[in-house]
């Protein structure tokens, strides 16, 4: 079953806007772990803006010794 087809009629905007609201944090990363999506729970749950983190690696939300270790399970 599919849940989510980028190439479909409304591609990713249509996610993105009903994430955009939900009360749990939500952060979508891309096959290169680099952030695609962060909602505004992220940003609560984090400390950082979506302009600050949107296109950087998935290891900046983590503790530097996870963080360091991090690319070798992806």
């Amino acid at each position: 079953m599919t849940i989510f087809a980028p190439n479909k009629v409304g591609s990713f905007a249509w996610l993105k806007a009903a994430l955009a609201s939900v009360p749990d944090g939500i952060v979508i990363a891309d096959e290169a772990c680099r952030i695609e999506f962060f909602n505004a729970a992220a940003e609560k749950i984090f400390g950082y803006a979506a302009e600050e983190v949107v296109g950087s690696n998935v290891a900046v939300l983590m503790p530097s010794a996870l963080a360091a270790d991090h690319g070798h399970h992806v």
